[in-house]
């Protein structure tokens, strides 16, 4: 399954989003310009804006994904191992402004609901 996180994105657009263009997007829902996400993660300037012409190196591509809670897959546009991980990226995102652990409570309630409204419609099935 190919990561649909950005898939609406890069559909919009007609062509995939690189990775400059998905970190972005992230640093615009969390409310941060790229200038400060590189100073926040001791990048030197136009560090990020490089990556639109060249791949950046794996431990600063690993900081920038533990910044926003994302796996390095999804800002390398490969394949998500599930639905879950996808679903957990998002509610993450949602909530970025909240402290960790407001969010861990909200992806357990999320789940909890999905398994709820899961088991409903299989009875509903059965029926």
């Amino acid at each position: 399954m190919k990561n649909q996180f950005f898939k609406r994105f890069s559909e919009q657009k007609g062509d995939p989003m690189n990775i400059y263009e998905k970190i972005k997007f992230l640093s615009k829902q969390r409310g941060v310009t790229i200038a400060e996400l590189e100073r926040t993660l001791h990048f030197g300037n136009s560090t990020i804006r490089k990556w639109e012409k060249q791949s950046p190196s794996v431990d600063r591509l690993h900081k920038v994904s533990n910044y926003f809670n994302v796996s390095i897959s999804m800002l390398l546009n490969e394949q998500e191992d599930n639905y879950a991980s996808e679903l957990s990226h998002f509610i993450l995102l949602q909530t970025s402004d909240l402290k960790e652990e407001l969010q861990a409570y909200l992806i357990q309630d999320f789940k909890d609901y999905l398994e709820f409204k899961t088991d409903k419609v299989k009875k509903e099935q059965k029926d």
